[in-house]
């Protein structure tokens, strides 16, 4: 059961915000809708519904709302107020009742994309360029994993750089992962999953990767075509720290910080370049290698690797002050 929030501005009632005068209709397939609060605030009204709203960066919902009003000839009569809205972002709170961390997801959709780059252009680990096909979307983190999210759950903080709203780093992927965690059934991703009932993980490479390019397939970073500063943190602009997690643009998703800040855990095996690679968006690898995956680029890395196809790797028990994760969720 979801519960969303519509805000929209419009002089109305209680008489008029209630379940009998308001229906839901299109998104995909969105259905067993109940209004659980109605809040009025001078001309700003904002609903509260119960209930499945799968998730679509298409697809709108039709919020339809009967209105009494009134005509110039005095004759009463109802007129529709109509509002669309998207559902494209999810928040999970984290940690105990009380204490809760907010931690926001954004929808992916589905689709095809050409990964890594063409002959000619980055190094040879990003070769060859190859067609992916996503056929389901995913939520993936709005913002890279902070250190008041990992605490709500660890209770404890490894970072170098100390700050709430800092992303986590000098975390290990052993540290992340709940298979290979060292820790055993006690790595984040077991902790979450087993706090929360979903199912989260590391991104795919792939799936990172078009999550960076954000339904822009040119864009050498993620966000922007020029110079990365407005979307990163890197060597040039970071003053040799990491950055509060979402203080620069966005991508066309609304996903933070893929470029930039901390290098970010994908979860497949690193490999030196794409031959043999799944063209499903798959995890590659089953985590016997030695070596695994990192994206994104770093507060302490030149502007070349920000770039959304760059690519890097390091052992899994790798704690270092420029890496950290970002969250995938399956719907």
């Amino acid at each position: 059961m979801d519960e969303i929030a519509v805000t929209f501005s419009e002089s109305m009632d209680e008489n008029t915000l209630t379940g009998e005068n308001i229906t839901l209709t299109g998104g995909p397939n969105g259905h067993g809708v109940t209004i659980s609060n109605i809040t009025i605030a001078g001309t700003t009204a904002t609903l509260t519904m119960s209930g499945e709203f799968p998730p679509s960066q298409t697809e709108a919902y039709t919020l339809t709302i009967k209105k009494a009003v009134t005509d110039l000839a005095g004759n009463e009569m109802d007129q529709d107020h109509v509002v669309n809205f998207y559902v494209t972002e999810q928040t999970i709170e984290l940690g105990p009742a009380g204490k809760t961390v907010p931690l926001q997801m954004v929808w992916v959709p589905k689709g095809s994309f050409q990964m890594g780059s063409p002959e000619g252009v980055g190094s040879g680990y990003e070769h060859p360029q190859h067609r992916v096909t996503l056929t389901s979307g995913f939520w993936l983190g709005k913002y890279e994993v902070t250190q008041k999210q990992w605490k709500a759950l660890m209770e404890s903080n490894p970072s170098y750089f100390q700050g709430d709203n800092l992303p986590v780093e000098q975390v290990a992927w052993e540290d992340v992962d709940p298979e290979h965690s060292i820790h055993g059934t006690g790595g984040f991703l077991d902790t979450l999953n087993k706090a929360t009932g979903l199912v989260f993980s590391l991104p795919s490479e792939a799936q990172w990767e078009y999550a960076a390019r954000g339904g822009v397939p040119d864009q050498e970073y993620s966000g922007s075509d020029g110079p990365p500063d407005e979307v990163a943190w890197y060597k040039d602009n970071s003053g040799g720290t990491t950055h509060e997690v979402g203080t620069k643009a966005s991508n066309a998703w609304g996903l933070h910080d893929m470029s930039g800040n901390v290098w970010e855990w994908c979860q497949d095996d690193w490999h030196e370049n794409y031959i043999g690679a799944p063209d499903d968006g798959s995890v590659w690898g089953d985590g016997s290698d030695e070596s695994r995956v990192g994206r994104g680029g770093g507060w302490d890395n030149a502007a070349k690797n920000l770039r959304s196809t760059n690519r890097g790797g390091g052992g899994p028990s790798a704690r270092v002050k420029i890496l950290g994760f970002r969250l995938l969720r399956q719907p």
